[in-house]
């Protein structure tokens, strides 16, 4: 029984390390990219430059985000959003906001979009 543990616990072992491996591989976020399933307006506002880009579609656009902060508004949330390690599915009729940087993508709401939008809707 001794045996069994040993082998357990190294089993255990090798697995958090290939889980460790394989999630610090994919925290970098390099690209986003949005997936409409009907007509939609987004934008993407750089939080350190303060460069947009908007598009107005029915069909997929990825961004490079490498390197920069930015912030994401959608149209309506009839969409899917998708970086290199997570894809954030959304199916209703109102706006919705994101922070991305090049660890993490997550919805914010529309105040924390204003305040890191120096006050502004878009």
């Amino acid at each position: 029984e001794k045996n069994s543990d040993s082998k357990n616990k190294n089993l255990q072992s090798n697995l958090e390390e290939a889980t460790t491996a394989d999630s610090e591989e994919a925290e970098i976020i390099y690209t986003v990219t949005v997936n409409p399933r009907v007509n939609l307006w987004f934008g993407f506002i750089n939080i350190d430059t303060k460069e947009r880009k908007e598009f107005m579609t029915a069909e997929s656009r990825s961004v490079d985000v490498a390197a920069h902060r930015w912030i994401l508004m959608t149209g309506h949330g009839r969409v899917s959003v998708a970086s290199e390690n997570s894809t954030l599915k959304i199916n209703d009729k109102v706006k919705h906001f994101f922070y991305i940087d090049s660890s993490v993508m997550k919805e914010i709401s529309r105040s924390e979009f204003r305040k890191l939008n120096n006050g502004k809707g878009w």
